[in-house]
Formats: structure tokens, C-alpha cells, sequence
């Protein structure tokens, strides 16, 4: 009789760890699952990030083109067509706000694969081995002797890198739609006028 309660006994633990098993694997699945889709959003927002950086580019270098007179064509503020700024303005205002989503979006899943491996850690506390606990504590220890970098962190640099792009492109862009404007230009013409003189006038 106690024979056949042990194997009962047995059979039910044995039962429940193969559960605990599964549900442990599911929940692995789906962390990786999530980490591929945060590189391939990464992807994404990158190739998104350099079209609009060639589209800001090119607009800009057809602005160039189009210049005339001045020394090097940089003083002639009607040289640069307004079409061509506004169409890189417009470019790159698009690109901060792809950047803002993409820091989000990067928030966002770093903070569910952390509840995912919340509950993971919990289901490794019921089962004989705890290999992402043990992952953990390494990490940790990696970061307090700093050999260690989150990648979170290292992700999160290059959007703010296009942002930081996108923020020079949009202050000179602006600058020179005011400079463009005839009272501004007026206003600033005799001035640019007598440093050009001052810097080229004896070359």
C-alpha cells in the first residue's frame, strides 16, 4: 500500500515539474521571440533614420547647387531655394519624430522583456537548475566591476545620435529661411558684406 502511494506520490511530482518544464520553455520562447522583434524594429528604424538622413542630404546639396554669387555662394541668403530647405525641414522633422518613437518603442520593450524574466526567475526557483538567475548574478557582478555595459544603453545611443543630427540640420535650416527674409537679410547684409570684405578683401 505505501508502496503504491510513493509511486502516486512520484508520479504526480514528476507530472508537475514536466509542467513546470513546459511553462518555463513557453516563457523562453517568447523572450526570444520579443528579442528578435526589438532587432529587427531596430533595423527598421535605423534604415528609416539613413533614408531620411539622404533625403535631408540630398536636399541640401541641390540647395547648393542652385546657390549663386557671394563667396562661395554662401552670403547670397536668395540663393538657397526655399523649396529645397523646406523639404529638408520637413525631413528632418520626421526623423525626430521616427526618433522619439523608436525611444519608446525601445522603453517599452526593455520593459517587458524585464517582466518576462521576472517570471522566468520565478519559475526557476521550483525547478533543480537556474541557469538565467545565474546569468543575472554574473551580469551584475560585470557591471559593479564595470567590464560590463547594458545594452539598453548602447541601444538607446544611436537614436540619440540621429536626434542630435537632426536638431544641427533643423537649427541651420532655420537659420538660413530667416536669413532668407528680406528684412532680416538687409539687416545683415552690410555686416556679412564687411567681414567678407575684411577676410577675402586682400586675397
Amino acid at each position: 500500500m505505501s508502496g503504491d502511494v510513493s509511486e502516486s506520490a512520484g508520479a504526480d511530482a514528476s507530472a508537475r515539474l514536466e509542467a513546470l518544464s513546459e511553462q518555463y520553455s513557453t516563457y523562453c520562447d517568447l523572450t526570444m521571440r520579443i528579442t528578435e522583434l526589438r532587432y529587427k524594429a531596430n533595423q527598421f528604424h535605423a534604415a528609416t533614420n539613413l533614408f531620411i538622413v539622404s533625403a535631408i542630404g540630398a536636399a541640401i546639396l541641390y540647395a547648393f547647387e542652385q546657390r549663386a554669387g557671394g563667396v562661395l555662394g554662401l552670403c547670397d541668403w536668395r540663393a538657397f531655394p526655399a523649396e529645397a530647405l523646406g523639404l529638408a525641414l520637413l525631413a528632418t522633422l520626421f526623423g525626430l519624430r521616427d526618433v522619439r518613437l523608436w525611444q519608446r518603442r525601445i522603453s517599452n520593450v526593455k520593459l517587458l522583456i524585464g517582466f518576462r524574466y521576472q517570471e522566468i526567475q520565478l519559475l526557476e526557483r521550483r525547478l533543480p537548475h537556474q541557469p538565467y538567475a545565474e546569468e543575472y548574478a554574473r551580469i551584475q557582478d560585470a557591471k559593479n566591476r564595470g567590464a560590463y555595459s547594458d545594452f539598453t544603453e548602447l541601444e538607446r545611443g544611436i537614436p540619440r545620435m540621429f536626434a542630435t543630427l537632426y536638431g544641427l540640420v533643423f537649427a541651420a535650416i532655420v537659420a538660413l529661411l530667416v536669413f532668407k527674409a528680406a528684412p532680416v537679410r538687409d539687416a545683415l547684409e552690410p555686416f556679412f558684406g564687411a567681414c567678407v570684405q575684411a577676410t577675402w578683401g586682400g586675397a
